[in-house]
């Protein structure tokens, strides 16, 4: 008869790094809406704005030439009653994406570093440490 001593350290390492990897998807989607359509949109309507912002102000903007920004600027005008022009739309798209470059950047050194250290890591306590503790950021 054998005894079981338990998972090995590399059974150990390999549930802790996903735990972390589950814990940084997590903290994702508290900033973002899931799904790879979701990512693409967002991407789109970024790059839509950022080229918006580049233009000069006195720019006459061909909205057919930015559908992503031109949703948006419909979604609001259809609740709020108001249309907010196309600059406005975009600036609004930036530092939503700005924020979340910062915050997206945090999780990944977050979630990186918790993985380095598991990765890392010689005993199964230090795998426990190496996963316990973060601190993700919060909206």
């Amino acid at each position: 008869m054998r005894l079981s001593l338990g998972p090995s350290l590399a059974d150990h390492k390999a549930t802790a790094a996903k735990r972390v990897d589950d814990a940084a998807e997590a903290a994702r989607l508290a900033w973002l809406t899931p799904g790879a359509g979701q990512a693409t949109e967002y991407m789109r309507g970024e790059d839509e704005a950022r080229q918006i912002l580049a233009l000069p102000v006195v720019s006459n903007l061909q909205p057919n030439q930015y559908p992503f920004v031109v949703a948006e600027q419909r979604a609001q005008a259809e609740v709020t009653g108001t249309t907010r022009t196309l600059r406005q739309i975009a600036t609004e798209i930036v530092a939503q994406a700005d924020t979340w470059r910062t915050v997206g950047s945090e999780i990944k050194r977050i979630r990186r570093t918790a993985k380095l250290r598991i990765d890392a890591a010689m005993t199964i306590a230090a795998v426990d440490a190496a996963a316990a503790g973060l601190s993700w950021p919060k909206p």
